[in-house]
């Protein structure tokens, strides 16, 4: 049994690669011809994955992943043209070109996040810098250079092919500031990870030297010479410590202590949760969330250390399926964690057999993808209603329930809310319904 087929670009214009049909049984691979053609041969009746794996400047592979050849013999597997960014990097006040400079390319997510894909050093005489782009996300490039304010650009997603070719840096001096690091005796940390922004607090870019602005040397010092012109703090960084921080200055010293730390134990219906459990817990610094958390023992202890000073906002973590947690249930109250001392949490979780459901809608009309959450016996979590604007909460206990919907602010363009629409109480082994209409006047 055969297959064949093309690869195109978007535009039509066909090019010469590889392509890649495999399963279970079989593996092989081709290249194709000068007009994009290829073919295999001797394949069972089937699903294959069959994918272009294109030479640049084309966009990543592309292709199918459940064909049968016995039904579809013939395909076409259509790939995109990377995009470019162009552009040079200047002195801002001599207009000369800068011609050693560091830059980080990345995509921003909807959610405003930044996903790294190249960072490296460029020596130009001209400052002139080409990277290849990925598709469909706005993007971003950060250039910095010694003695000069770090400096970041962004742009909107870009279309196949495209190019953005008249990017300028206009880079100004920097201020050079100078730090030490020690610990709560005086002795230099060497290896200590600074940042001059909140990235420290972020679960991937704090835990990956390659997002720190420096590092410490063995003796525990450190210079930063390239600050964007906005920079508030610097935050010290080293495993076995809690992060430090402290208003930029010329000259900065830094002392690391252990932190403060809270445990205790986890129950979920006067019992210990079995499987794979996970505790956490978030704070906010300086407008980021800082998070830390673990697993549970065999006894349902957990322990959280190396925390800041501040009140902590508790998630307990059920399970997991495809890489996604089952469940996550968010405790009301909050935690205060100190330098230096121990607090103890216990935290108790009434699961009980009440189920509550309805559909939500608006003007009649059913309200999809809307996300909910459900506060009940000093703990919340969220549910999400489905085409038909249905939910469905279940393991409640017995007592007071409200649910809010988690709406857009019409009065503050990009903001959003919690509306309270339901204010219920249920009986035990209770299956409430609970319909609610967004047009209700609030």
């Amino acid at each position: 049994m055969a297959a064949s087929g093309c690869i195109w670009e978007m535009s039509a214009r066909v090019y010469t690669s590889g392509a890649v049909a495999e399963n279970l049984r079989s593996f092989q691979e081709t290249n194709t011809d000068s007009q994009g053609r290829f073919s295999f041969e001797g394949l069972v009746a089937a699903p294959y994955r069959v994918h272009a794996t294109p030479n640049r400047p084309f966009e990543k592979f592309a292709g199918f992943d459940a064909i049968n050849p016995s039904e579809t013999p013939e395909i076409t597997i259509v790939v995109r043209q990377a995009a470019k960014l162009r552009g040079r990097v200047l002195d801002a006040q001599t207009e000369e070109p800068i011609k050693s400079y560091r830059v980080e390319y990345g995509e921003i997510h909807p959610m405003g996040h930044e996903n790294i894909w190249e960072k490296r050093t460029i020596n130009s005489e001209s400052g002139a810098f080409e990277l290849s782009a990925r598709l469909d996300q706005d993007w971003y490039i950060r250039v910095a250079a010694d003695g000069y304010a770090e400096m970041r650009l962004t742009g909107a997603a870009l279309v196949s092919g495209g190019i953005v070719d008249d990017i300028e840096f206009r880079l100004s001096p920097s201020r050079i500031v100078r730090g030490f690091v020690a610990d709560a005796n005086g002795e230099p940390i060497g290896g200590a990870w600074v940042f001059h922004n909140e990235d420290v607090f972020d679960g991937m870019r704090g835990n990956n030297a390659r997002y720190a602005t420096a590092v410490a040397d063995a003796e525990g010092r450190f210079v930063l010479g390239s600050l964007p012109s906005d920079a508030e703090f610097i935050y010290v960084k080293k495993t076995g410590y809690s992060v430090a921080q402290s208003l930029i200055d010329d000259e900065m010293n830094f002392v690391l202590t252990q932190g403060g730390a809270i445990e205790g134990r986890v129950q979920f219906g006067g019992a210990p949760p079995e499987g794979n459990v996970r505790v956490s817990t978030h704070t906010i610094v300086n407008g980021k969330v800082s998070s830390h958390g673990g697993a549970l023992d065999e006894n349902g202890f957990y322990r959280v250390q190396e925390l800041i000073d501040g009140m902590y906002q508790f998630q307990v973590r059920l399970g997991e399926e495809n890489g996604r947690h089952i469940e996550t249930y968010y405790i009301e109250e909050q935690v205060e964690a100190f330098d230096g001392a121990v607090t103890t949490f216990d935290i108790w979780i009434p699961i009980g057999s009440a189920v509550l459901e309805g559909v939500i809608s608006q003007d009649g009309v059913p309200v999809s993808q809307l996300p909910l959450r459900c506060t009940s016996g000093g703990y919340f979590n969220y549910a999400v209603t489905d085409e038909t604007g249905y939910y469905r909460i279940d393991n409640l206990p017995e007592g007071p329930v409200q649910v809010d919907a988690h709406l857009p602010d019409e009065r503050n363009p990009g903001a959003t809310y919690y509306r309270n629409i339901i204010d219920t109480k249920l009986e035990p082994d209770a299956q409430a319904r609970r319909d609610f209409d967004l047009s209700t006047p609030e």
